[in-house]
């Protein structure tokens, strides 16, 4: 594949990648980034269903597992004998570590046979979802507050420059009639010139503007940051979780502080959204529709109410795109 752009958009193949210069992989990179809401809701999407399919993998490996070694207990306690470097002799003679090392030896080569089946399956979702972590990693900057959202979002449009050259001049009234304007028609590159003029006036002209930068964009694209911020969690316990599959499917029991740490995840995130999460992470989404947000990524109660007072548009981000 000689497309840089096109290299990146198809999983971020590492042999592949290698041939290019560090230099062209960046521009490369942020070029196929995800630009909008509903790409970053795309990728975790997908991510989320990597998790499950891994999820679903670990459980049938262990289920089949804890069967063999079942089955090879109760086959050993039918027959009373088994093979041992001594020659044979009844199992119950045999030492409790004598007779652990062979059912492990036993239970270890079924495993193996049982991961060598998935490995290839299990490989392509690790490096798809190790792919999705660096391409949200390389966009998750600009995303960190709804002012970031609203000036990405109309960032080189036709629309915004226009608006920014009309209020070039403007003062704090005039700013402040543009900034009035813009909520209730949801016009976002009007808003975003607006925050670009009321940096460029002095601090003292600035006090007599009635909206700040964050409360103006915290009603323009307040839902869009909240799904951002969503997006990205969700990505991130998805990503911690799959890696976590993959080392239990292959034998390795989880540690208490990987336990504990992805733990801490789901209750921050819970916590931060507002929603409950179920034991593989999916938001579980509340059956009364009434239900409020409660999480700690919140807008403002009074730019809420200020917002109601000025209607509903504008509230999607960057939804629309």
């Amino acid at each position: 594949m000689n497309n840089p752009t096109a290299l990146i958009r198809s999983g971020l193949d590492s042999h592949e990648r290698a041939k290019l210069n560090p230099g062209t992989f960046k521009l490369a990179a942020l070029a196929a980034a995800p630009s909008t809401i509903v790409e970053i809701s795309e990728i975790t999407a997908t991510a989320t269903k990597r998790r499950d399919r891994l999820h679903k993998m670990r459980s049938e490996s262990v289920d089949a597992v804890q069967n063999h070694r079942d089955k090879i207990t109760a086959e050993y306690a039918d027959l009373g004998m088994v093979e041992h470097e001594s020659g044979r002799g009844r199992l119950d003679t045999l030492g409790a570590t004598r007779r652990k090392k062979m059912l492990d030896s036993a239970v270890a080569k079924f495993r193996k046979e049982l991961n060598t089946a998935t490995a290839e399956e299990r490989a392509t979702l690790l490096a798809e979802q190790r792919a999705a972590k660096e391409t949200l990693n390389l966009v998750r900057s600009a995303w960190t507050s709804p002012v970031a959202i609203l000036m990405l979002d109309t960032l080189g449009t036709e629309k915004r420059s226009a608006c920014t050259r009309d209020l070039e001049r403007a003062g704090p009234t005039e700013l402040e009639n543009a900034i009035r304007e813009s909520v209730p028609t949801g016009n976002r590159e009007l808003a975003a010139a607006c925050l670009t003029r009321l940096d460029s006036i002095g601090k003292e002209s600035r006090k007599l503007v009635q909206f700040s930068k964050s409360r103006v964009a915290e009603v323009m694209v307040g839902a869009g940051f909240l799904k951002a911020q969503e997006a990205f969690g969700l990505a991130d316990l998805a990503f911690a979780q799959s890696e976590l599959a993959e080392q239990e499917i292959t034998g390795k029991s989880a540690s208490a502080n990987q336990k504990i740490k992805i733990g801490m995840m789901r209750a921050e995130l819970e916590t931060k959204l507002g929603k409950k999460l179920d034991t593989d992470g999916n938001v579980v989404e509340p059956e009364d529709d009434s239900v409020r947000y409660t999480g700690k990524i919140s807008i403002s109660e009074s730019n809420r109410r200020w917002f109601a007072e000025h209607g509903t548009h504008g509230t999607g981000g960057t939804d629309a795109d």
